[in-house]
């Protein structure tokens, strides 16, 4: 193993994956002279290739390991084990933290912090957040993965790094950073990584927590996701991009709890007479994601479900929930919110997408309206009072809806004359 180890650490630093017959021999041969042992090289990488297939002669007298990976474990391996101690060759921990800026040696690094000592991890951990570089905080995130076990200050360090990594950065390869960022915390310890979103709720700005968050859909999220939302409305917290996927996750959330909590922010909502951008936290509803929209309309699909926590509409005995869920609903579906609405574009197009859906028979829409009318006819007082405003603005958005399609068709038709 040794020879294998010293030859793949001698290909990885020269950046080769193919190697010349004679470069091997004389790789044996400095190996076993080191230890003092005396043997055929020849006779030892004919062995290698006709038994156990690590190496490979790809031509005649070219060879290469039979897989990339077997090298890079490998050469990660020769790392650990110290296997070039000299001055000129000192390939240890040091040298290959140098390395992290050469994609060639991403993958090393990941395969050493898996078989390394949990401080010679921890240590190159730290060296790559310290670096500021969010190629080197993805690295540490891919490395943190591989790692056996480690300490959990550094986990929260490495986590709360990768989730302040702007989205906007491009990264080497072609893959967007918010699909690597997900792919990454998705293999890492999942209460501290949820731990760690939710204490970076103090920052919407930057959308890696939420994302998560919201593929998780976890019910323990649900006191701190309100105490977010609660901290946007009453100017606790500044407003921020991301807002809107507070009351999203919490919608996507079947708990009465999350019912609960949407109840409160709109009751807020309404006390602190929001009318500017603090109001964007209450937005996920309009949230073409949430109603599956692009799903449908990509596989002509009918759907006779409603999403997530409106599912508790099918359901007779959650009359409770039902008036939280109503209150929260017109709030949302108002004439006040709705015109906050129109002036974002990126709502506008949310608006088009409904248009050319709710002329579709069964759809989660048209079903809302249908379960909510079905409260306002028999359910208690309560109940009744609000489950009939929110019918009632649900119907008058969608023909708002409606004027604001055709407005901007018109507009269309009137531009493409003019030309």
């Amino acid at each position: 193993m040794l020879l294998l180890r010293r030859l793949a650490i001698e290909m990885q630093v020269e950046g080769v994956a193919e190697i010349a017959e004679s470069k091997i021999e004389q790789s044996f041969f400095n190996s076993l002279d080191e230890v003092g042992e005396k043997a055929d090289v020849k006779q030892i990488l004919a062995n290698i290739r006709d038994r156990s297939g690590l190496l490979v002669e790809r031509r005649p007298g070219i060879y290469g390991f039979c897989h990339l990976t077997f090298q890079e474990y490998l050469a990660a391996l020769s790392i650990k084990e110290g296997d070039y101690k000299e001055e000129a060759k000192n390939y240890d921990r040091l040298f290959l933290f140098s390395q992290w800026s050469h994609p060639q040696w991403s993958e090393v690094m990941a395969l050493y912090a898996g078989i390394a000592s949990k401080d010679s991890v921890e240590n190159i951990l730290k060296a790559l957040i310290q670096t500021k570089n969010p190629q080197a905080v993805i690295l540490a995130g891919n490395c943190l993965a591989a790692a056996e076990n480690p300490g959990l200050v550094i986990q929260k360090e490495v986590i709360n790094k990768l989730l302040s990594l702007p989205e906007e950065i491009r990264l080497r390869k072609a893959e967007p950073i918010l699909i690597t960022i997900n792919n990454i915390l998705n293999t890492l310890d999942k209460k501290i990584v949820i731990a760690q979103a939710l204490a970076a709720l103090t920052n919407l700005k930057v959308v890696h927590s939420v994302l998560f968050l919201n593929s998780e859909k976890d019910s323990s999220c649900i006191e701190s996701l309100f105490k977010a939302g609660k901290r946007i409305l009453t100017k606790e917290q500044k407003p921020a991009k991301w807002d809107y996927f507070v009351c999203l996750i919490l919608l996507r959330i079947k708990h009465h709890d999350a019912a609960d909590a949407l109840a409160k922010l709109a009751d807020i909502a309404i006390q602190q007479s929001c009318l500017d951008s603090r109001l964007d936290v209450l937005c996920g509803f309009w949230d073409s994601s949430f109603w599956d929209i692009r799903f449908w309309r990509a596989f002509e699909l009918e759907r006779t479900n409603l999403p997530g926590i409106l599912k508790f509409f099918n359901e007779e005995s959650a009359s409770e929930t039902h008036l939280n869920l109503c209150k929260f609903i017109a709030v949302v579906t108002s004439e006040r919110f709705f015109s906050r609405l129109e002036k974002q574009e990126k709502v506008k197009n949310v608006f088009f997408d409904f248009t050319s859906l709710l002329h579709t028979s069964d759809l989660p829409f048209k079903i809302l309206i249908e379960r909510v009318e079905y409260l306002g006819q028999h359910g208690d007082k309560r109940l009744k009072e609000y489950a009939e405003y929110s019918s009632t603005n649900l119907l008058w958005c969608i023909s708002q809806i409606e004027k604001l399609k055709l407005s901007s068709e018109q507009k269309t038709d009137q531009e493409e004359r003019t030309q």
